[in-house]
């Protein structure tokens, strides 16, 4: 009998998380062991408590015979605690899965630099292009993108690690066949496709509200470092930065609007000691000294290569480059609205970009729709927008909203 069949009767008892089987995988040291014991070497084991012994106790390879089959019939790969394939940092934190479920091609992870890129599902336009972009660069830079492929952040991340030509892991809270969120179902597939898919859960295993945390210390488990983009007060991003910080991870945040509800978690963090960065490299290369000389590699144009069009196919982005790159520059001239002219005299001399954002401005706007109105990128609109405030001739008026003074 296979003995990843023994690993899949352990995962599965109910009750028996996986911090709590390591006490008897470490005592037992063989896992056909442990299925043989009785009651009474079971109660042998130091710190047991009578609930694991009863459900270690039932010795039923039903389910764990079920799951196999199904793991076959679906071309899922099963990865116990002692394999050789499971990665090294994830097994040594706290309360590592017993069993690991992959689906596409799983890279050699110790032999990486895996960083992973978080944030809200509700993420702004900003938060998506930043993700986008540090996706891109990290992998770039020689890195492995690892998030999740939920909405928002995590699937920003993976979308431009896929851009840079990466091979990204998307770690699920959910069984390793479920598509979550649906809409997501073309980046499942090309995550699987191009890198690998990773749960603790068995095929056809549900989401719940537990799933999605539980997955957190995965993803932080795997990385040698966690970028959290955009999070606001209560986010899972905030859950996995603490899985960070007590695995002895690096925490990183790239700063966010200040006046943002969506960023005061991850400002927070900033506050508390988290490190600001800015860029992927910031990441990454803090990491060179762990690999072979030219593994991890700077890119100083990476940050104008990626695209802030997050939905325009490889032709699309293509043709605007190609007519950004014919068409004349036209000059940008200033528009003073009427009820600013009494003083003009105040408002700074504004060009480039600053004025493209100002002339978009007719009255109350969201930053999407100033992008929108500029022909501007995102990042370039809230770099522009944070410049205006400071010169004072722009108001922020809370959640993504800004008006002319």
């Amino acid at each position: 009998m296979p003995e990843v069949l023994y690993w899949l009767w352990l995962s599965q008892l109910p009750g028996l998380a996986a911090a709590k089987s390591l006490k008897y995988i470490e005592r037992f040291r063989d896992i056909r062991r442990l299925y043989d014991a009785d009651k009474h070497a079971l109660y042998e084991v130091p710190k047991h408590q009578p609930n694991e012994v009863s459900a270690l106790m039932n010795k039923s390879l039903d389910a764990a015979k079920a799951i196999y089959d199904k793991c076959v019939s679906l071309k899922v790969n099963i990865i116990p605690l002692n394999s050789r394939l499971y990665p090294e940092r994830l097994a040594n934190i706290y309360d590592p899965p017993v069993v690991l479920f992959v689906k596409g091609n799983l890279p050699d992870i110790d032999s990486e630099c895996p960083v992973a890129i978080v944030g809200t599902r509700k993420a702004g336009q900003y938060g998506l292009t930043q993700s986008e972009r540090l996706g891109f660069e990290v992998t770039d830079c020689g890195g492995l993108v690892v998030s999740g492929l939920a909405d928002g952040i995590d699937g920003a991340s993976i979308k431009g690690a896929l851009r840079a030509e990466g091979t990204p892991i998307g770690i699920l809270g959910t069984g390793i066949d479920i598509v979550f969120p649906s809409v997501n179902e073309r980046l499942f597939k090309e995550t699987e496709a191009r890198g690998a898919l990773i749960s603790e859960y068995p095929p056809g295993f549900p989401a719940s509200r537990h799933t999605f945390p539980a997955r957190n210390r995965i993803i932080s488990g795997i990385a040698l470092s966690i970028i959290v983009v955009e999070a606001p007060l209560r986010s899972g991003s905030l859950i996995t930065a603490a899985h960070a910080r007590e695995q002895g991870r690096d925490v990183l945040v790239l700063p966010g609007n200040a006046d943002l509800l969506g960023f005061e978690g991850s400002n927070e963090l900033l506050r508390d000691g988290a490190e600001l960065i800015t860029k992927g490299w910031d990441a990454v290369g803090r990491h060179a000294w762990r690999f072979p000389r030219g593994k991890l590699q700077q890119k100083k144009s990476v940050r104008q290569i990626v695209t802030a069009y997050p939905d325009e196919d490889d032709a699309e982005r293509h043709t605007r480059r190609k007519a950004a790159k014919t068409e004349p520059a036209k000059p940008i001239l200033l528009k003073i609205p009427e009820k600013a002219k009494e003083r003009i005299a105040a408002i700074p001399i504004l060009d480039g970009d600053e004025a493209a954002v100002y002339n978009a401005l007719d009255g109350a706007m969201t930053a999407d729709a100033i992008t929108a109105a500029s022909d501007l990128s995102p990042n370039k609109v809230m770099v522009a927008l944070t410049m205006l405030e400071l010169k004072g001739v722009v108001k922020n008026l809370g959640s993504m909203n800004y008006e002319k003074l």
